[in-house]
C-alpha cells in the first residue's frame, strides 16, 4: 500500500512538473525580450499566442506583456486593452517598481481605477457582516486589518486572564463576613490584596477601554471599507501631463 502511494504521488509529481515546462517557448523568450527593453520583439512573440488555447497563468503572463509593449510604444488603448485583460485573470497584478518606471506603473494603476468595478467583481470577497463590526477583534479580522487584529486579541487576552487571575487570588484570600471583608490578617495578606484589588480594577478597566477600542474601530473601519468601492483617488503620471482626480462609482 505504501508503495502504490509513493508511486500516486510520483505521478501527480511528474504531471505537475510536465504541466509547468508545458508554457509556451514564445512566452518564454518574450520575458527575456522585455527585460533587454525590446519591446517591438515583445510585441512579435507574444501576439501570435492570442489566437491559440493556453494555460490561464500564461494568458495572463501574455497580456500583461502585450500591455507593456503597446505602453512603451506609445500606443496607450491597446495597452489599456490588455492590461485589462491581464487584471481580469489577476485582479491584484501588479508591476514590479525595480524593473519598470513609475509612470508604467501609473498607467496600470489608472487602469485598474478606471475599471475598478469589473476587476473587484472578479475578486473572491468573504461575506461581510455589520454586527461583527462591534465584536473586537473579530471586527479587526473581518475589515482586513489582521496586525491590528492579532495586536488587540493579546492585549484582550492578558487583561482578561490578569482580571479573571487576581479576582480569584483575591477570593481565595478574602472572606466576607458580616459588611465587611476580612483579607486573612493572620496569614498577612491584608496590604497585598489592598494593592492586588487595585491591580483587578485597572486590569478590568484594561480590558473594557481596549474592547471599546475595538468596537469603535471595527465600525468606523467597516463604513470606510464599505466607501472604498463607490469612490477612489486617482493618479496617473506620464511624460507629457500629469492628471490627479478621483473616480468611482457613485
Amino acid at each position: 500500500m505504501t508503495r502504490r502511494l509513493a508511486a500516486a504521488l510520483v505521478a501527480v509529481a511528474v504531471l505537475a512538473t510536465t504541466a509547468h515546462a508545458e508554457q509556451p517557448r514564445e512566452l518564454a523568450a518574450a520575458t527575456a525580450a522585455a527585460a533587454a527593453g525590446d519591446w517591438p520583439r515583445v510585441e512579435q512573440l507574444v501576439a501570435p499566442l492570442q489566437a491559440v488555447q493556453i494555460a490561464l497563468a500564461d494568458r495572463a503572463e501574455a497580456e500583461r506583456l502585450s500591455g507593456l509593449a503597446a505602453y512603451f510604444q506609445g500606443q496607450l488603448a491597446p495597452a489599456e486593452t490588455h492590461f485589462l485583460a491581464f487584471l481580469r485573470i489577476d485582479p491584484d497584478g501588479s508591476l514590479d517598481p525595480a524593473l519598470y518606471p513609475p509612470e508604467a506603473l501609473a498607467f496600470l494603476e489608472g487602469v485598474k481605477t478606471r475599471h475598478r468595478a469589473e476587476i473587484t467583481a472578479r475578486r473572491p470577497r468573504g461575506r461581510r457582516y455589520w454586527v461583527l463590526s462591534l465584536l473586537p477583534p473579530v471586527a479587526q479580522f473581518q475589515n482586513g486589518d489582521r496586525a491590528k487584529g492579532i495586536v488587540l486579541s493579546g492585549l484582550l487576552g492578558a487583561f482578561i486572564v490578569g482580571n479573571i487571575t487576581t479576582f480569584a487570588v483575591l477570593h481565595s484570600w478574602c472572606d466576607p463576613s458580616g459588611a465587611s471583608v476580612t483579607c486573612d490578617d493572620h496569614g498577612n495578606h491584608a496590604h497585598a490584596a489592598t494593592e492586588l484589588r487595585t491591580a483587578n480594577y485597572l486590569l478590568g478597566i484594561g480590558a473594557l477601554a481596549t474592547f471599546a477600542y475595538g468596537m469603535y474601530d471595527g465600525v468606523h473601519r467597516y463604513r470606510e471599507r464599505s466607501r472604498e468601492l463607490s469612490l477612489q483617488p486617482f493618479a496617473q503620471t506620464s511624460e507629457h501631463a500629469n492628471v490627479v482626480g478621483i473616480a468611482g462609482s457613485f
